[in-house]
């Protein structure tokens, strides 16, 4: 085609998207609602292993869910729950449901991989949320930048993750941070300045016990001054 033409009977084939439903249920078997379930696709980009999540559904009263407007690929399905941190005997260790990827791992890493095909929807894919003991990550931020100089963000996430499966973000101004009900595994956490430029990380392995003293560096910036030539003409800038 080009300029003025004018094009008719065009026909334009849309993808008919999938769906993946199912219910959430505690280590009781009792439902849990307001969970947030999302499907997670991963795909490589430049060398390195990217996540891509659904938009988050929630789970109904009745511990339901639906993760619609899918297109077709692979995907897995993965459950979490905002519930209070709590405490069964006094002096007892911290306990809290602890997220779950379908059917029953808490990364992706031995989760079932669901494939979608075009407009197919996938029901029964129920998951159970075990309870465990929680830790505590703690630490100080320490360096020559403050919060009025350099915005800062502190981040927590499982290592190898990305942002998938991602701690309550905490308040980096105070210079020291506290990371409340922590699985057992290893987490990246990261210091970002402007949201995403990271300046400080440290990688630590959760066990069976809280993690202290975590120090995480604010690195000095330099200035750097010169003059700058023009190769042509010679002029200084």
């Amino acid at each position: 085609s080009k300029a003025g033409d004018r094009l008719k009977g065009l026909s334009v084939k849309l993808t008919r998207c999938s769906s993946i439903s199912g219910k959430v249920v505690d280590d009781t078997d009792n439902r849990v609602p307001e969970a947030v379930v999302q499907a997670v696709s991963r795909r490589w980009l430049h060398g390195q292993l990217i996540y891509e999540q659904s938009p988050s559904g929630f789970t109904n009263d009745a511990g339901e869910y639906r993760i619609s407007d899918l297109p077709p690929g692979h995907y897995y399905v993965c459950a979490d729950t905002s519930t209070n941190v709590f405490v069964e005997k006094q002096g007892g260790p911290e306990m809290s449901s602890l997220n779950t990827c379908y059917p029953d791992a808490r990364t992706l890493d031995g989760a079932t991989q669901l494939d979608l095909q075009t407009g197919q929807d996938v029901p029964g894919i129920d998951m159970k949320l075990p309870i465990g003991p929680v830790f505590h990550i703690r630490g100080k931020i320490v360096g020559h930048a403050t919060a009025e100089e350099q915005p800062l963000s502190l981040k927590a996430h499982l290592h190898g993750f990305g942002d998938l499966f991602e701690l309550d973000e905490e308040d980096a101004t105070g210079g020291k941070f506290d990371f409340s009900g922590v699985a057992p595994g290893t987490y990246d956490v990261a210091l970002a300045a402007n949201q995403d430029q990271i300046i400080a990380k440290a990688t630590v392995d959760m066990k069976k016990a809280d993690v202290n003293n975590v120090v995480l560096t604010i690195p000095t910036m330099l200035t750097v001054k010169g003059r700058a030539h023009s190769v042509d003409d010679d002029e200084t800038f």
